[in-house]
């Protein structure tokens, strides 16, 4: 929802307070009346026709002859409603307060040598019309509005005593910003201070349109009287606050009545002081100058200027590859700070394939965690432990029914685990009954804790029906959402396993739109993997029982919607972008180890996997 600021800011608990006096009940975001406060409807038909919104205040009667519209500040005037102190004066204006006679006030002495040694000019002293009472002992700061009208008067002990107030107001008068008589209509840019010398001090250096409270930083009563003449008059709004605690005065409350820019002076131009007055007397009006022409937007965080991006070069970047020649040849390799979809039709080996990337990411020094929602631990720890040992390392036997079993040599299993060994960490099923955490937050505890950066979610169907269980497009698109940020706020790498649409023929080429679900889920993605069968040309040329193809690359654009050719051995569980070529050595294999050597014709390729 887009806020418009106002005189008044919305809190569901007025909708609340209002409904207190009807009968309603609440039904998804709204109070529902039984009868319209409006038109009180009319037959027993007409219940219900009349709501409020509590994300709005909007309100509305469906009752055509009724038909009553608004918010909550059109039901406050209609039912005399209160909502705030500010509001309602705005709304319904019932204070009387003190008129004062005209006449010309003159500035005196004690004015002008109180206000001299302040840094303020003579000129300036006579254009704002300030004097003084009680034989100098107090300056006084008439408030003229935009009329010319004096309308409320502020007083200043110069040499308060003991239990003496320093400032006071004349009572029964009418709050209004100080200096709005000396408006200049060309220029819309006003500047907000907090005390009337401060306001002085701008005007000092050559600035107009400066303006003070007149009821110090928590006194915002005058918004009820100067907010129209504020917002109609000015586009953009210095705040010129004291500077204490770190914080600059007036600038929270004054976000909520202001539509135009809000600009604040900037810290390092206060110079160490508290106020325009001390910068003034220590500084001068060019140290002023600096804080009006540097003032900048509040900070956002959720806003950078480009200028303040760290640079980072795509060279630098962390990584690692992925082990097949051609892909990282367009890729440039895995980055850090990455989410990668990889897909394909079922069965064709996308839980291999990215278990292989996690084993280079392992072999490239970075820890990892993995979800598997389809296969127990011990399955995966075994399909894993496959492939980091590769087809030399193991060893081939041969069930009852004639079915090959595979498993790593019992001499390579320990010197594989020591080189995984708290590098490499998977979710545990063993008490997913009563686990208290959902999925995301474990990922992002592996990331915090146990420093993992390349995570593998194998795969979206299983991880949404293990976290949330509702509207399942809503809840991809926001698993897929927190996936994303989690990579932004830790640079860390991701890989989500998500199935594609169910397709009348597997012919077709791939595209982005073919990943089953939310849209969201390739467009939040940095890489788009598809593991696919070939095309017959390439089946023909190559003799690939699979093609991996890149359909989206948002780290530098360049894509290979035709695929690469690849390879898949059983005994290793290997993919390879190398016909034959599934020989690749990890590093928990030391140089000098003496393996047995494997031909080509060793080498069993078969073109199925889960």
């Amino acid at each position: 929802m887009i806020r418009s600021r106002g005189i008044y800011e919305f809190k569901p608990e007025d909708v609340y307070r209002f409904a207190q006096s009807y009968n309603h009940h609440k039904r998804g975001s709204e109070l529902v009346f039984q009868y319209c406060p409006f038109c009180n409807g009319g037959s027993s038909r007409d219940k219900g026709t009349f709501s409020i919104s509590l994300k709005t205040g909007q309100y509305e009667c469906k009752r055509g002859s009724c038909e009553a519209k608004g918010n909550m500040l059109t039901l406050a005037q209609a039912f005399g409603f209160s909502l705030d102190r500010i509001t309602d004066e705005y709304l319904r204006p019932t204070k009387v307060y003190r008129r004062f006679q005209k006449k010309e006030i003159e500035t005196t002495e004690a004015s002008k040598s109180y206000l001299q040694s302040r840094g303020i000019s003579e000129q300036i002293i006579s254009k704002y019309s300030i004097t003084s009472k009680d034989d100098g002992k107090v300056i006084v700061f008439p408030f003229f509005d935009e009329t010319g009208e004096l309308t409320f008067i502020k007083y200043r002990n110069i040499n308060p005593e003991k239990g003496q107030s320093k400032e006071w107001t004349e009572r029964d008068c009418k709050p209004i910003l100080f200096g709005m008589n000396q408006h200049d209509p060309k220029n819309r840019t006003m500047i907000l201070t907090e005390g009337q010398i401060d306001s002085l001090s701008v005007a000092e250096a050559g600035f107009s349109n400066a303006f003070s409270v007149p009821l110090g930083k928590n006194g915002f009563t005058w918004v009820s009287h100067c907010w129209n003449w504020m917002n109609q008059n000015f586009d953009k709004l210095i705040v010129f606050g004291d500077y204490e605690n770190g914080e600059i005065s007036l600038l929270k409350q004054i976000k909520k009545f202001f539509n135009g820019q809000i600009l604040q002076v900037r810290e390092i131009d206060y110079r160490n002081c508290k106020d325009a007055n001390e910068i003034l007397q220590k500084y001068g009006t060019d140290a002023i100058k600096d804080c009006i022409e540097n003032a900048i937007p509040e900070p956002n965080k959720y806003i950078i200027n480009l200028k303040d991006v760290k640079r980072q070069n795509l060279k630098d970047r962390p990584k690692f590859k992925s082990g097949f020649r051609m892909l990282d040849s367009v890729t440039g390799g895995f980055y850090m700070g990455q989410l990668i979809i990889v897909t394909g039709e079922c069965g064709l080996g996308k839980s291999t394939l990215v278990s292989q990337w996690s084993i280079e990411a392992l072999n490239s020094g970075y820890n990892v965690f993995a979800y598997s929602g389809e296969l127990p631990n011990h399955v995966y720890l075994d399909w894993v432990e496959q492939q980091m040992a590769g087809m030399r390392n193991v060893i081939t036997t041969t069930d009852d029914t004639g079915c090959s079993i595979y498993e790593v040599k019992s001499e390579i299993r320990d010197k594989i685990s020591d080189w995984y060994d708290k590098h490499y960490y998977l979710y545990d099923y063993s008490d997913i009954e009563n686990k208290d955490k959902s999925l995301l937050e474990v990922v992002e505890e592996s990331i915090i804790q146990f420093e993992c950066k390349v995570i593998i979610i194998d795969n979206l169907m299983t991880a949404i029906s293990d976290d949330l269980q509702a509207d399942m497009y809503r809840m991809q698109s926001k698993f897929v959402r927190d996936l994303a940020l989690l990579v932004r706020k830790y640079d860390v790498c991701i890989f989500l396993v998500a199935h594609p649409k169910k397709k009348s023929s597997f012919s077709q080429e791939f595209s982005n739109d073919d990943v089953s679900g939310s849209s969201n889920i390739t467009n939040l993605a940095h890489l788009v993997l598809s593991y696919a069968t070939p095309t017959k040309e390439q089946a023909q040329m190559y003799g690939c029982p699979r093609r991996l193809i890149l359909s989206k690359n948002r780290m530098n654009g360049r894509v290979k919607p035709a695929g690469i050719p690849m390879y898949f051995q059983e005994p290793s569980k290997r993919v390879s972008d190398i016909k034959g070529d599934f020989t690749r050595d990890y590093s928990w294999k030391d140089s000098d180890d003496d393996f047995e050597q494997l031909t080509t014709a060793d080498i069993e390729e078969l073109p199925w996997q889960i």
